[in-house]
């Protein structure tokens, strides 16, 4: 396994903020994907469909910036992966992506695109093939483009979020003639040019984020899957190119992830392997964004969270990390160092995600759709509906079990909590505190636990062999949920107490914790060493305790109805 790396950046100032609700009109210009455990078209990693350019439509202006891991070699062309060979012997590139958004504070452009050339001293230029987004006025334009013997062919509309997907190809038995395409699988629309590079010298490719001529734009983070260098994918014996652009701003790939997937972050980041990360929506003035802390330091993940809602997040097998997010346009992003897609799943208002990932590295996200059922998706398979109602704006959770599956714990539409896994199906005696939502831990022998607040405000502790037992001496405070895990010790609850403090029970016990904001619930995390709860302190930081110590990270959350996920 490789080792964990995860990077953060310093803070940027922000421009433009994203608006605080979304119009009917962007929320239903990105249909929603079938329901099957079937692979479905326009997953990511899928190039080279030819079609007609649809319909596409303006975009909102947002911000984003950046998170994560990096290594390789400086260079003025780009950040990102490249293999180089003998003339005429490279003649493919491809990749897809979900595109970010650009931090248009301090101007610039933003590329993100695959190509051949460019990169060995004696290649005359770059055929490249992406979308662009040029900065204005602190405002973002957004498109695909192609570009050849220097000349630049830009089309199309794009919008932040959507599912990108480009290759560029060696036509066979041709002078230097090549199939540029570029699709929007989430617009729906694909464009294909067929094109002469007098200069190409198929020489190398690249897969890259570049300033496109001028100071590189904050795009934040971006990650690139289905990557493919001329018919291979990446490895470690390719090339790693950190961009230090000469007119401004620099850029850093992440190491490969297991499945040869990787990401590139904006500005300089620093390592810190092996240490843990928290996801937040952050505060004012960054809001609708969501930052992930690591001890040494912050930054964005590059999309869109909607107002009031929470990340869930992992730390995978291989030591890359995932997160899941509603975005701003009500739709599930999963993004990370081993996968990067938007769903296109609608989810219900005032829900979140919940994500969990198996020893195996496979993930599952259990999530409330906007038919007010409980769906799960993976990467692997897609989305399934699993036809059980949740009362309406709940969250559901979700653990990995010991021996292989997921279970589920989440609010039925009658109030109940309500269990869903390899067991099959079930609605416990135990009655939710209305919006507040379940926890749930697995345990090492291949059962879970699970902790939720009861309508008389008690909180409530049960799991796979035992019904839902009231602690008659812990009240939870309002619109609050307890968080659990499992220590080799025992299981483990923290959550806000009716005072406003956070509070912990289990191997650990404290009636007498930190203060909290109100209505912002704890994430606990178990580690060799103890427990780790994540907070929003009362002055609408992330903190962060252990037994050890408790300190404010100084980082801003959004006000009351975010929470932080933890992750180590």
């Amino acid at each position: 396994m490789r080792p964990l790396r995860l990077f953060a950046t310093a803070l940027v100032a922000l421009g433009t903020l994203l608006a605080g609700t979304t119009t009917a009109t962007a929320a239903t210009s990105r249909p929603a994907p079938p329901l099957s455990h079937t692979s479905r078209t326009g997953q990511a990693g899928q190039v080279g469909q030819v079609g007609q350019v649809g319909q596409v439509g303006t975009h909102p202006t947002r911000t984003p910036a950046p998170t994560v891991r990096p290594f390789g070699i400086t260079s003025n062309i780009g950040a990102g992966y490249q293999v180089t060979g003998p003339g005429q012997s490279i003649t493919e590139a491809r990749a897809s992506w979900v595109q970010p958004f650009v931090d248009c504070t301090s101007g610039g452009a933003a590329q993100l695109w695959v190509g051949l050339d460019g990169v060995a001293s004696n290649d005359p230029g770059v055929e490249q093939v992406g979308t662009q987004v040029d900065c204005n006025g602190g405002n973002g334009h957004y498109y695909g483009f192609y570009s050849l013997d220097g000349t630049k062919v830009a089309f199309g509309s794009v919008i932040p979020e959507d599912n990108m997907a480009a290759s560029i190809a060696l036509i066979p038995y041709t002078n230097s003639q090549y199939q540029v395409v570029l699709s929007d699988y989430t617009q729906n629309w694909t464009q294909t040019y067929t094109v002469t590079a007098a200069g190409a010298q198929d020489a190398s490719a690249e897969v890259m984020v570049s300033g496109g001529g001028t100071a590189l734009a904050n795009f934040g983070y971006n990650g690139f899957t289905g990557v493919a260098l001329n018919n291979s994918a990446p490895s470690a014996a390719d090339s790693a190119v950190t961009l230090n652009n000469p007119a401004g701003g620099s850029a850093e790939p992440t190491a490969l992830s297991a499945n040869t997937n990787f990401g590139v972050s904006y500005y300089s980041i620093a390592d810190v392997t092996g240490q843990q990360i928290t996801a937040v929506q952050a505060g004012i003035p960054r809001n609708q964004v969501v930052y992930n802390w690591t001890p040494n330091g912050s930054g964005y993940t590059g999309q869109s969270i909607l107002r009031n809602t929470s990340p869930s997040l992992v730390i995978l097998p291989d030591g890359g990390w995932e997160e899941a997010i509603m975005t701003a346009y009500k739709t599930l992003v999963i993004i990370g160092s081993d996968y990067t897609y938007n769903t296109g799943f609608p989810l219900a208002g005032g829900s979140s995600p919940s994500l969990a990932v198996a020893a195996d590295g496979t993930l599952e996200v259990a999530f409330e759709a906007s038919t007010g059922h409980l769906l799960t998706y993976t990467p692997a398979s897609g989305g399934h509906d699993t036809q059980l109602q949740m009362a309406g704006s709940s969250t559901p959770s979700i653990a990995a079990l010991a021996n292989g599956g997921f279970e589920i714990a989440y609010v039925t539409n009658t109030g109940q909590l309500g269990l869903t896994g390899p067991s099959g199906n079930s609605v416990t005696s135990g009655y939710v505190r209305g919006g507040t939502n379940p926890s749930i831990a697995a345990e090492t022998s291949n059962g879970y636990l699970y902790a939720f607040q009861g309508t008389d405000s008690t909180l409530y502790e049960g799991g796979s062999s035992s019904a839902p037992t009231p602690e008659p001496t812990y009240h939870l405070a309002a619109g609050t949920s307890p968080s659990v895990a499992w220590l080799s010790g025992g299981p483990e609850v923290a959550y806000e107490a009716s005072n406003g403090q956070i509070n912990w029970l289990g191997v650990y016990s404290s009636t007498s914790g930190p203060a909290s904001v109100g209505s912002s619930s704890p994430s606990v995390t178990a580690y060799a060493g103890g427990i780790q709860i994540a907070y929003q302190s009362t002055n609408f930081h992330l903190a962060i305790y252990n037994p050890v110590s408790s300190f404010n990270t100084l980082l801003g959350m959004a006000g009351t109805g975010t929470s932080p996920s933890s992750a180590i």
